[in-house]
């Protein structure tokens, strides 16, 4: 008897127990909402624009497209919690309440916030359409116009018109944009892994060209560019005449151009622009080895393409040390490495970076030369600004010629490095370890780094 009752009892508390299982899985999965479409009583959704703000969307169901979930924002009042499984948003809550669910456009940035940035682009190139990977295996299976004619060197690199490529870098200042602090807005060339370590670094230009504050006076300095008011009929920049510097290649008094010896080089770039920028933003330079080879005047403008130009200047077919080039003074001679390269933070833009930055289309063109140039005058290139400017490329045919980059758009070698004073836009690489903080790439929201 005593058993039974034992065993009544056991059975009794094993229901109770197996009811309050069942009724909390009940009340769990009533109160987990897989929603495919929103209350509007109780649920607001908030897409961001792309100045980076949230806005009130109009539409009654979860986007689905362009779009990605913004979990650290979606908020409900009564300590709802908000998820995404599966494709779909989950709502876990006790009951109604109202919540906010916000939407992030799906671009790099959004993506790459709080990660190692370059390599974070390597990893989601292909949502950000201006980006071209130069690999010959994969652009023979994009098969885009010249696709034929990528480098071939594993590199990622913004390609086309300003109005589609958004790579603004906010760089020396906490804030930047068209409106503030303009001078501290650079853009991304690419991403590069010149040593083949799969260590990815970013390449950033200056978006406009240097002030004679930012750069200082040396041998290379001549004056500002309001002295010749001509030059900048076509800039497309913010700054006044009366601020951009223009400078010679090397300097008023040198008469060879090997860039080690360049004033510009040497003095106003790697030390007194470097110095005036913050020492948190300095520390992110690499102190890198910039190819100074140069090839000779005809295969940089005549005859040529993005490909060409790239081998004769960084590729297969550039000058190897023993090789002819080189000049003391206005004397020939053989190249030795000393004279190829050259290890700094700061540099220029090379004579491919300008090719390659324009829209592929035209990566079949010579520099100069032909009826074909004059479509330089309209290219589809968010790297061309509108003053001749200087490239860290020499002539290697003739000791006192450089290349540069001229007003109507193309790529040009008769310039005196002693004679012709052209702007400057410093240039250099990140180390791999930066972080994207924030940002989108646009000109009033552009990406912030850190360590």
């Amino acid at each position: 008897m005593e058993s039974k009752r034992k065993s009544i009892i056991f059975f009794c508390i094993l229901g109770i127990i197996t009811s309050y299982f069942i009724i909390n899985l009940y009340l769990n999965n009533k109160n987990k909402l897989n929603l495919e479409n929103k209350d509007s009583k109780l649920i607001s959704i908030k897409l961001q624009d792309k100045n980076g703000d949230y806005i009130d969307s109009e539409i009654d169901a979860w986007p689905t497209e362009g779009y990605i979930f913004n979990k650290e924002l979606s908020t409900c009042e009564n300590n709802g919690k908000v998820s995404y499984e599966n494709g779909q948003i989950v709502l876990n809550t006790n009951g109604s309440e109202k919540c906010k669910i916000y939407f992030d456009i799906d671009n790099i940035g959004n993506r790459c916030k709080g990660k190692e940035f370059a390599s974070c682009i390597k990893e989601n190139y292909e949502i950000d359409g201006a980006i071209i990977y130069h690999n010959l295996e994969d652009a023979t299976q994009k098969n885009f116009p010249n696709y034929d004619l990528v480098a071939n060197d594993d590199s990622y690199r913004y390609t086309g018109s300003n109005n589609i490529v958004n790579n603004y870098v906010c760089f020396g200042a906490d804030k930047c944009s068209d409106t503030e602090n303009y001078d501290n807005l650079y853009r991304i060339i690419g991403i590069f892994d010149d040593n083949k370590n799969n260590q990815y670094k970013l390449k950033l230009i200056k978006a406009d060209y240097i002030t004679a504050e930012e750069g200082g006076v040396s041998e290379a300095y001549f004056n500002t560019f309001d002295q010749n008011e001509d030059r900048a009929k076509s800039y497309r920049g913010k700054l006044p005449l009366s601020k951009i510097g223009g400078y010679y290649w090397a300097g008023k008094d040198i008469r060879y151009n090997t860039w080690s010896g360049s004033f510009l080089n040497t003095e106003n770039l790697n030390i007194i622009f470097y110095n005036k920028i913050p020492e948190k933003y300095r520390i992110m330079l690499e102190n890198h080895i910039w190819t100074v080879s140069g090839n000779t005047s005809r295969d940089f403008v005549y005859e040529t393409n993005a490909l060409k130009v790239y081998n004769i200047e960084l590729g297969e077919n550039k000058i190897k040390s023993g090789e002819s080039g080189c000049y003391d003074g206005v004397t020939p001679r053989v190249c030795t490495e000393k004279d190829l390269t050259y290890q700094d933070e700061i540099g220029l833009m090379y004579v491919s970076d300008y090719y390659y930055t324009m829209d592929s289309k035209y990566w079949h063109l010579s520099g100069f030369g032909g009826d074909d140039y004059y479509s330089y005058h309209n290219l589809d290139n968010w790297l061309y600004m509108g003053i001749t400017e200087w490239t860290i490329t020499r002539v290697s045919d003739i000791y006192i010629n450089a290349l540069m980059i001229a007003t109507a758009g193309y790529p040009y070698y008769n310039m005196y490095i002693n004679v012709a004073v052209d702007g400057v836009r410093p240039t250099f690489y990140l180390n791999s370890d930066v972080k994207l903080v924030s940002g989108n790439g646009t000109i009033s929201n552009p990406y912030k780094l850190s360590m």
